[in-house]
């Protein structure tokens, strides 16, 4: 259980369909593969070792690039959610049914993750424990955020299509401040990956 715990979250969120036994099993195999192909090609056995283990760490790393894209198109995609529930409440919707519009209108991973959550609470769990295991099961700010304004409207009432509306003008803001330093600092981390180099 302590070696699944970091594991099988990571899995998840990489959408990787790969049990924890298999992942174990796949990242033994490379440690061995590294370990033999070292030894044969350099007949050094110590350095074996260490040529193993980096091959072990390869499945891993693999998979957190994985999980890290598509955080990332989810965060993206995320504002679009957004405003496609508050036009839904806007029209008299309710909120399930604008979670069930999100999911079926949006690609994945966005729309992945809110079929899951619309299912949640649609097979009988209660929408603030739904919301929550949503923030959970996703490592997103963003969708922190969403979880928050939409329980705290539901405690101390409002308009709720108005809090999704400044939600997701401040997510699009964020990205494109995010987007305008990366490009200004495009030129000084390119100049370091050749010093590096």
């Amino acid at each position: 259980a302590r070696l699944s715990a970091p594991i099988k979250p990571t899995l998840e969120q990489a959408n990787v369909r790969l049990t924890v036994g298999a992942f174990v099993m796949l990242s033994t195999c490379a440690l061995f593969a590294g370990a033999l192909v070292a030894n044969a090609y350099t007949h050094v056995w110590w350095i074996g070792a260490p040529a193993g283990v980096i091959a072990a760490l390869v499945p891993y790393l693999v998979v957190r690039q994985i999980r890290a894209r598509r955080i990332q198109r989810f965060e993206e995609q995320f504002p679009e959610a957004i405003d496609l529930i508050s036009r839904a409440m806007r029209a008299g919707h309710a909120f399930a049914t604008g979670l069930k519009m999100a999911a079926d209108e949006l690609p994945p991973p966005v729309g992945t993750e809110f079929r899951s959550l619309y299912e949640l609470q649609n097979y009988g769990a209660q929408l603030p424990d739904a919301l929550r295991e949503f923030a959970s099961r996703f490592p997103s700010l963003d969708a922190r955020f969403f979880v928050t304004a939409v329980l705290t409207q539901r405690e101390t009432g409002g308009n709720l299509a108005e809090v999704l509306d400044r939600l997701s003008a401040v997510m699009r803001e964020r990205f494109k401040i995010k987007r305008e330093v990366r490009v200004r600092s495009a030129h000084g981390r390119i100049t370091a990956y050749v010093l590096a180099g």
